[in-house]
């Protein structure tokens, strides 16, 4: 019998950090549980579902909605008498059992977003820090953030921390470079959306005043989220658009060096996949890199363009085994399983 439910709306939706966050934890989990531990909702456009051995899955007719978070889970979680686990930063207000929240950027930024996401985000981690019987995040500095927005105790939260082992499945494309006209460690390369947090506004005025350096970037942008964002691009930066994984790790392991500026983080995973590369990363100077990376990783100032980067990553850091070694999706899957199987 199933202890626990998962809403697996991830699944519809585009990979970026989120949903390979849900997607990666839940393959570690499946082979730790025994069969039908966890029933996995699945709205009706979810797509690429792997074949798991021990988590049960159940398809709904609904497509992945308001209608589908806030409606037909907390119905069908009270119907099975079960708990329910939401991945995606909202659980439903009737019923907001155990939630993901990776960061507080929305209470923290509402600048960087639409007036109706900051609102709703906002009325959801209220109730979710009032009646989820646990939060989970995936650092301590997200931890923090959450307990001094909503004061939570901070034993209602749980760091899962990320992990980086995917990349050991995805393969090479070899193709990538000659797609979009790039030498093998003749260019930065950044991946990120266009949100206004991940700032890449940084990379477009470094390369403005370093022409001779050529700038790949990858990413989406998500205007009703994040509002309309423009910048002008620089002749020398190359946006490539929404990537495969098999292109984002070529493009990462053939870089001079992997950029992410970002203002604000919970974890950060693209750095930490790009380490698993080999490729050399530079990282903004903010306390969730600094606990994450140490000193794996360059660090620059995202409010200012004022460096050299070939000049810095000069600096000698220490080896990427000491950061690969400390995170893992098994470790976090495993702090799952002990608090909602084995409770």
């Amino acid at each position: 019998m199933a202890k626990i439910i998962i809403n697996g709306k991830f699944f519809s939706q585009r990979i970026t950090g989120v949903q390979r966050y849900a997607r990666e934890m839940l393959n570690a989990l499946d082979p730790m549980l025994m069969c039908g531990d966890v029933l996995l909702v699945l709205p009706k456009d979810a797509h690429d579902v792997p074949c798991f051995q021990n988590i049960k899955i159940h398809r709904t007719n609904i497509k992945a909605s308001i209608i589908f978070d806030q409606i037909y889970m907390p119905f069908f979680a009270l119907k099975m008498g079960l708990p329910a686990l939401h991945m995606c930063h909202v659980a439903p207000i009737l019923k907001p059992d155990y939630v993901f929240i990776y960061d507080a950027n929305v209470e923290k930024n509402p600048k960087w977003f639409t007036k109706k996401i900051f609102i709703w985000y906002y009325i959801i981690h209220w109730i979710c820090s009032k009646w989820s019987k646990k939060i989970f995040t995936d650092s301590d500095f997200a931890k923090n953030e959450l307990c001094n927005f909503f004061g939570v105790a901070k034993h209602r939260i749980v760091n899962v921390g990320a992990g980086w082992q995917h990349m050991l499945q995805i393969q090479d494309d070899e193709n990538t470079l000659l797609k979009f006209g790039l030498e093998k460690g003749n260019y930065f390369f950044s991946l990120g959306t266009k949100a206004p947090h991940k700032n890449l506004k940084w990379v477009y005025e470094y390369a403005s005043k370093h022409p001779k350096d050529i700038f790949a970037v990858s990413g989406s942008s998500d205007g009703k989220i994040f509002g309309k964002v423009d910048a002008p691009l620089p002749s020398n930066v190359r946006f490539l658009g929404y990537l495969s994984d098999s292109e984002i790790k070529f493009l990462m392991k053939n870089s001079k060096a992997f950029l992410f500026p970002s203002f604000y983080e919970g974890f950060g995973i693209p750095p930490l996949e790009a380490l698993s590369t080999g490729c050399r990363v530079i990282v903004s100077d903010i306390p969730v890199m600094h606990e994450n990376f140490g000193k794996t990783v360059w660090y620059i100032n995202p409010h200012c363009v004022d460096v050299d980067l070939d000049v810095a990553m000069n600096t000698p850091i220490e080896s990427a085994d000491v950061v690969l070694e400390k995170y893992s999706w098994r470790k976090g899957a495993e702090i799952l399983r002990e608090i909602l199987i084995e409770k």
